[in-house]
């Protein structure tokens, strides 16, 4: 399933457009979850890494079991809704690393069970900066189900296309495993065990080792055509 937003939902004005008034690159995604804006929004109100040390740990990042297979167990995100969790304004969360420094974002309003937005500074090249928000919107549907929308605002880019590409594709990514893993909580489905863990990283191991034969194979050949035709 697509997480490509509807012509009118890339129209919309959003919760914390304002905070990238002059944005060079603007990335929306959208997808249907089966529950209601409470129950999606609980889950993502508790976002953000899990961490061994109780008085840091958060909801982590709650995604669907073919992302989670590959995620060691503590590390996934949990199963069940930690009204202590939820986010508050100020609350300042770790959302990726970059090399060895962790890059945060800030929480900049929060209107449950409708909208979360964050906020954060990166550090670019040549000491730039790039402001960005980050907005996750919840609306209710008649049938019962809840649609997410995100929004991702990036100022002061340098390679508008190549930000744009690649925000696009992260961002569709996370929000179709977000729809994914918190459809799979609210069915009430188990967390991947780690025989599936297992079972796929030896997989992937045979896959690779196949993938490296079939190329040594076909450059063999391409050097003994070399050889026979000098």
């Amino acid at each position: 399933m697509s997480a490509q937003p509807t012509s009118q939902e890339k129209m919309a004005e959003l919760p914390g457009d304002h905070l990238v008034p002059h944005a060079d690159v603007v990335s929306d995604a959208a997808v249907t979850i089966n529950g209601t804006p409470e129950e999606v929004f609980g889950y993502l109100a508790q976002m953000g890494p899990r961490h061994a040390n109780p008085d840091e740990d958060r909801g982590g990042w709650p995604m669907g079991e073919a992302t989670e297979t590959f995620i060691p167990t503590e590390k996934r995100g949990k199963r069940d809704i930690v009204p202590s969790l939820a986010l508050k304004e100020g609350d300042i969360i770790t959302d990726w690393f970059s090399g060895k420094t962790p890059v945060e974002a800030k929480v900049v309003e929060v209107n449950a069970p409708h909208s979360i937005v964050f906020a954060s500074t990166r550090e670019a090249k040549k000491g730039k900066k790039m402001d960005v928000s980050w907005a996750l919107v919840t609306k209710a549907q008649e049938d019962g189900m809840t649609r997410l929308q995100t929004r991702l605002r990036v100022g002061s880019v340098k390679h508008h296309k190549l930000v744009s590409a690649l925000g696009g594709v992260v961002d569709r990514t996370l929000i179709a495993g977000l729809r994914d893993g918190i459809n799979e909580r609210l069915a009430g489905k188990p967390e991947p065990s780690e025989k599936g863990l297992k079972a796929l990283k030896i997989g992937a191991v045979a896959g690779a080792v196949a993938l490296a034969y079939v190329a040594g194979r076909k450059a063999q050949k391409a050097w003994r055509g070399k050889e026979f035709s000098t």
